[in-house]
């Protein structure tokens, strides 16, 4: 099927006028009529692609994926369209069906892992990481995978060497650098963190996670002010950087800059009025202001949007218990720590609410 073709006119044009069944029957028939005309209608899969054209591309690559088994570069290409598009479900389907016909397609593993850490599926993206080095040790994206999987999983020395021999691979890699920038810093290794904070913004001055995680290590050694600068600038290179407003919006907090704080937590939620970590700073900088009925308003807010947030039900909990509403406050209580049993001085206001009403169990 050349440039020229009748066929390749047709399916253009029916792509042209969104008659998409056509479409889909002209691809039928043109691999009924060739098994040639695959790869030319996957070039043509291709094209829509890189030109961002996602839909069309999807279509003809699902299309071909009826009609053309055994291909793993179809469902492949498949899944990095879905994950292209935040369908990240869908994407880890079309990488396991690569997988069924090509069983240790690193790219496919590496992409598939990806896709694990998207749907926060931390276990199968070490898994998957764990074969793709097997199968090569000296590729620094598999490496990455596995230290982010581990990282979640609160393996954080682990992730770190995972983070080393990316590194390793690839010394320049912004990502592995990064990522291993932030374990120092929740590790309290301040000054290793800084001076890698400080490599990374050599080679990248204007990379705005660089001077974001800068801001966090310096928040992390109670340097305040100092980390606010580093939010601005990253806010500077990247304004719709909602974490960079939340966090600047706590660090102003622990500074007493009350008001401010608000200001850059209603700019967080106005990029992203679904962050639900937004909702529940703003309520506890409201509850130092006085605002407590405020404050278990957004409080719920939060934990609505998620409810996984346990420092969330701790703080809502404590607010219950201000305003003496002890029913509430033990089922905040319980759930976080149902959800973090080691939770720092939950277990003694559960304790404490149960002793008022009696609530023996």
């Amino acid at each position: 099927m050349n440039e020229d073709s009748l066929l390749r006119v047709q399916i253009l044009e029916s792509i042209d006028k969104n008659t998409f069944l056509r479409t889909k029957s002209l691809i039928k028939d043109a691999i009924q009529e060739d098994k040639k005309n695959i790869t030319e209608i996957f070039a043509l899969g291709l094209k829509f692609a890189k030109s961002n054209e996602l839909n069309i591309a999807l279509l003809i690559f699902n299309q071909l994926n009826n009609n053309a088994i055994g291909d793993v570069k179809i469902p492949f290409n498949i899944g990095l369209i879905h994950s292209l598009q935040g369908n990240h479900l869908q994407a880890i389907d079309a990488y396991k069906v690569a997988l069924q016909i090509k069983k240790n397609d690193i790219d496919t593993l590496i992409n598939i892992g990806s896709s694990y850490i998207d749907t926060q599926n931390y276990s199968s993206a070490l898994e998957v990481s764990n074969i793709a080095i097997s199968l090569n040790f000296n590729i620094a994206a598999a490496w990455i995978n596995k230290g982010v999987a581990l990282s979640n999983l609160n393996f954080y020395e682990e992730a770190i060497v995972a983070y080393d021999q990316a590194i390793n691979i690839n010394q320049n890699s912004i990502e592995a650098l990064s990522n291993k920038s932030v374990l120092l810093t929740r590790l309290k290794k301040f000054s290793d963190a800084c001076d890698l904070n400080n490599k990374i913004l050599e080679q990248a001055p204007n990379y705005a996670r660089g001077w974001f995680n800068k801001g966090e290590t310096l928040f992390g050694m109670n340097l305040m002010v100092d980390a606010i600068n580093c939010y601005d600038r990253a806010i500077t290179l990247n304004p719709n950087y909602a974490e960079a407003y939340l966090n600047k919006g706590i660090a102003l907090h622990e500074i007493k800059q009350f008001d401010e704080a608000i200001k850059q937590y209603d700019v967080a939620i106005n990029i992203d009025v679904n962050y639900a970590e937004a909702y529940f700073n703003k309520g506890i900088t409201l509850h130092r202001q006085g605002h407590t009925s405020d404050a278990i308003t957004l409080t719920g807010h939060a934990l609505a949007i998620n409810p996984n947030l346990t420092e969330a039900w701790a703080s809502r909990g404590r607010l219950f218990l201000k305003i003496q509403d002890y029913e509430n406050a033990i089922t905040h209580f319980s759930k976080a720590l149902t959800l973090y049993a080691d939770l720092q001085g939950v277990q003694g206001d559960l304790l404490h609410s149960n002793m008022i009403v009696c609530n023996w169990s």
